[in-house]
């Protein structure tokens, strides 16, 4: 019955061990000190190894394969097709405009591969491209730079993913929240809360943006992408990681939203105090925190006990 994973209130890394019917949990880094651990002994190699998984995984039970992240780099989870389509039609639109700058429309991706797939001229000019490109690069044929892009697609597939399930659906919780009416008649520590969860998810969302637009810059550049890509594909990894690894905190409390009817209910406050106790831990001081996840717990009614 022993399993590691996150705690839900503070994200820490713990074994979590059956005592009858409670569970007690361990901080890994205690599991280290007081069994005086040698990060360098087998023992130490797989609690670290389980330390790195948790970044992608909710949870590891004895006998669980690790995730691949932590084994050989690529992801352990699957994206949708559409997130493929998109990413290729992104690269291959980034290929048109190497090859004649100025000349593409500006088009979404998804408009991108539409136009391509009923423009036989387009089609053409594509492969062009594509022998333009296998030429620059030294590649032995167009068939060569086509095999390039589409590793490169696969790769950024899981930004698109990404881009949609957290970014997307941050920014539509944000526009939520700011659209909501004023609260009338709701006590301090709510409307305290509801304020303070309107300025963090604010600054959570530019975080976001931020990071996406790193990702944008760095790969938007087809032809210096193709030029060094494995080193293209370890930055994309650091980030697709990292933001999975934020997807997997979200995920929970975005749940919580998902279908909540517009409008104050206990749903609502409990799911608010959820959002709450997120933006906290991820973008107040530690100190500040402390004062926003109590006025959190005294919205919801939730008692904190010492000992």
């Amino acid at each position: 019955g022993i399993a590691f994973r996150r705690t839900a209130d503070h994200g820490e890394k713990v074994m979590v061990v059956p005592l009858g019917d409670r569970e007690a949990a361990l901080p890994m880094r205690a599991i280290r000190r007081e069994f005086d651990i040698d990060e360098a002994s087998e023992d130490g190699q797989m609690l670290a190894l389980i330390d790195a998984a948790l970044d992608h995984v909710p949870g590891i039970a004895l006998g669980d394969t690790l995730p691949t992240e932590v084994v050989n780099g690529e992801a352990s989870w699957k994206v949708e097709p559409h997130h493929l389509w998109l990413s290729a039609a992104r690269l291959r639109s980034g290929l048109l405009s190497w090859l004649r700058p100025g000349a593409n429309p500006g088009l979404e991706p998804a408009n991108a591969m539409e136009a391509l797939m009923a423009d036989p001229n387009l089609r053409a000019q594509v492969q062009s491209a594509f022998e333009q490109a296998a030429y620059v690069l030294g590649l032995p044929d167009a068939a060569a730079a086509v095999a390039e892009v589409d590793r490169f697609a696969q790769e950024l597939s899981h930004i698109e993913a990404l881009c949609e399930w957290l970014l997307g659906r941050v920014q539509a919780l944000v526009r939520r929240l700011a659209s909501l009416p004023p609260q009338r008649g709701v006590d301090r520590a709510r409307a305290e809360m509801l304020q303070r969860v309107g300025q963090l998810s604010s600054t959570a969302l530019r975080s976001l943006r931020d990071r996406f637009d790193i990702i944008d810059a760095q790969t938007g550049e087809l032809m210096a992408v193709l030029r060094n890509p494995e080193q293209q594909i370890v930055f994309i990894h650091q980030h697709r990681d990292q933001l999975h690894a934020e997807w997997l905190e979200w995920e929970p409390v975005l749940k919580q939203w998902d279908g909540l009817p517009i409008g104050a209910s206990e749903a609502f406050w409990t799911a608010l105090a959820a959002t709450y106790h997120l933006l906290a831990r991820r973008h107040l001081p530690q100190s500040a925190w402390h004062r926003a996840g109590q006025a959190a717990m005294e919205a919801v009614g939730v008692r904190e006990m010492a000992w």
